[in-house]
């Protein structure tokens, strides 16, 4: 072998090294970057059932409010309030799915458990249901 052709080939290796640290691949391994498409929705409600009439109450008293955490595995979707009888949705990737309640007012009480775990698939939507009782001067607290 000559030395121009090993010279070539040389350089040849040189230019390839370069192309695939780079990040470039040629032409012939090119390929279309997969979709990750593999979400679902989960939609986190609440329901707060009033020992009263709230039209008794003073326009200026705050509403009910929670906040929620969605995660599962090492995803952490965020924290997120919902005000009064209402819901709010978050987009989730396929898997079990952990909605825990992180605060909730303090004149209210929750019924049930203060986490739920669903499985959600690919374009799957799922609700996740909180309920909580409500007195206009709260739970009281032993002394």
């Amino acid at each position: 072998m000559s030395s121009r052709n090993i010279g070539r080939g040389a350089a040849a290796c040189a230019v390839t090294a370069a192309l695939v640290a780079a990040g470039a691949l040629p032409a012939a391994n090119a390929h279309e970057p997969k979709k990750d498409d593999h979400y679902g929705y989960v939609k986190v409600c609440q329901k707060v059932y009033y020992d009263h009439d709230k039209k008794d109450d003073k326009k200026d008293d705050k509403k009910f409010h929670a906040t929620y955490n969605a995660y599962e595995g090492k995803y952490d979707y965020g924290d997120f309030t919902i005000y009064d009888d209402y819901c709010k949705q978050a987009k989730v990737k396929k898997g079990y799915v952990t909605v825990k309640v992180v605060y909730y007012s303090s004149y209210a009480k929750l019924d049930g458990p203060s986490y739920k775990t669903v499985y959600v698939d690919k374009d799957e939507y799922k609700d996740v249901w909180f309920s909580y009782k409500a007195k206009k001067h709260g739970y009281g607290h032993a002394a």
